[in-house]
């Protein structure tokens, strides 16, 4: 039998889907916006506790772990009730969401916050598990360390990514690959990327191109390679690489979630501010299961502040207005040395206003610069 989850007559309810950076922004922006006795908020996670993706890189390289916070902490900050478990089908004309629990919860606005899939991009490459990063590369730092590989290659995948922790592996092992035997090492990088991290801007790009060459990390820009056994990397020209050990970040899809449109790829499609496109009720789509090309927790948190806005609003407890998405790109990449900061404002995917630096220009040194977000990994890092 399904059990179900009915509204309170007190309140309205607002369903999040997800227990990602996206997710955990828009339980603290409506937490902020509307009392807890005006708005029950419900967030029906699988994970037990936010993992900060972007932060897991630095993990197999002995670096400070990445932040993890429970998720019974955000509901005591928040108010919001936590229910595990994951979404099996979203049935918007009766506002009902079905769950892996058996379970059926009813809604009256609804943020689905569930994130991309991820699979092996290259079936004879490491693929990394951003969740899992220290077991899916420890093996490969070890090797390189002890001199047991010496040719080692990172690949990034075509299509909707986020490009930044191929990078960082790539300069992380050169660094460490200088300290075990810094002759007879090699790092090449293979990117679709016209330019290095070109998402960013030109600033970037020629900064990016600089350390790769201090650290003697090999930049494959424009090729997308074919990975055969032995370490066999083929690019689209016919040129041929041997290398020990081969790593790649995984081909990103989305979500399909049933009950829900989906474009090609299982992309949700939403509207400017995040409305899931041709539903019924206060719906609506934030972070790595939209469309949007490039895959970012910071972005994700931005769309999670517009969605939550504007969900207020329209449920007439707040009065934050339905503002469009403007995707503003804050990352930190992290170098054997210390952090650069980039910055650009994106206008489909050309950056504009893009800048380095070496010092945080938003105040704060937490690699996702969400609004809400970054004050509470501050306050907890």
């Amino acid at each position: 039998l399904v059990r179900v989850q009915a509204l309170t007559a007190r309140s309205p309810r607002c369903l999040i889907l997800g227990g990602g950076i996206a997710a955990a922004e828009a339980a603290l922006r409506l937490a902020r916006l509307v009392s807890r006795d005006r708005l029950e908020t419900v967030v029906l996670t699988p994970r037990a506790e936010l993992v900060v993706l972007a932060e897991t890189v630095r993990e197999p390289f002995a670096l400070p772990a990445a932040q993890r916070i429970p998720w019974r902490e955000i509901a005591e900050r928040t108010g919001a009730r936590i229910v595990g478990g994951g979404a099996t089908r979203v049935d918007c004309e009766q506002r009902v969401v079905h769950t892996t629990g058996d379970e059926s919860i009813a809604w009256d606005g609804l943020i689905v916050a569930v994130g991309a899939h991820a699979s092996p991009a290259w079936p004879h490459a490491t693929t990394l598990d951003p969740l899992h990063a220290d077991r899916s590369l420890r093996g490969v730092v070890q090797d390189l360390e002890g001199g047991y590989c010496r040719r080692v290659a990172v690949l990034l995948p075509e299509g909707p990514i986020w490009p930044l922790p191929a990078y960082e592996i790539a300069l992380l092992l050169a660094g460490r690959a200088r300290e075990a035997a810094p002759r007879s090492c090699s790092i090449h990088l293979f990117t679709p990327e016209r330019r290095p991290l070109e998402i960013f801007g030109d600033p970037a790009s020629t900064r990016v191109a600089e350390l790769a060459a201090r650290y003697r990390v090999e930049l494959h820009t424009a090729t997308v390679p074919t990975v055969g056994p032995g370490g066999l990397v083929r690019t689209a020209d016919g040129e041929e690489f041997r290398f020990d050990r081969v790593v790649a970040l995984p081909r990103l899809v989305g979500p399909a979630l049933p009950g829900l449109p989906s474009v090609e790829g299982g992309w949700i499609p939403v509207d400017s501010s995040c409305r899931i496109v041709d539903t019924e009720g206060h719906c609506f789509c934030v972070g790595d299961a939209t469309p949007f090309p490039v895959k970012h927790g910071g972005l994700a948190c931005q769309q999670a502040d517009v969605a939550a806005d504007c969900l207020a609003t329209r449920l007439g407890l707040a009065d934050a207005g339905c503002r469009s998405f403007r995707a503003s790109l804050q990352a930190v990449l992290i170098t054997p040395d210390k952090p650069l900061y980039l910055e650009a404002r994106l206008v489909g995917e050309r950056a504009f206003q893009a800048r380095v630096a070496d010092t945080s220009p938003w105040g704060s040194g937490v690699k996702v610069a969400g609004e809400e977000l970054a004050r509470l990994l501050a306050a907890t890092g």
